[in-house]
């Protein structure tokens, strides 16, 4: 995990915007938006950070764990 933590901070961040209720959610991409926006990101690194929110969310939700 080492040089990923940025996009580690990046998801612990975001994590309260997820969907309340009875199903497990991800982080809306609007949500993302924002946050890359507040920390001047270009599109490209956008793009980057996007991937690597979504591959942890799998990660999370494959184990049954909700981050």
């Amino acid at each position: 995990m080492q040089g990923l933590e940025f996009y580690i901070v990046a998801y612990q961040e975001l994590q309260a915007d997820k969907s309340v209720g009875m199903s497990v959610g991800f982080i809306p991409w609007t949500s993302i938006k924002a946050w890359a926006d507040h920390h001047s990101i270009g599109y490209d690194e956008f793009e980057t950070l996007l991937c690597y929110i979504r591959e942890i969310e799998k990660f999370y939700m494959d184990r049954g764990n909700n981050g």
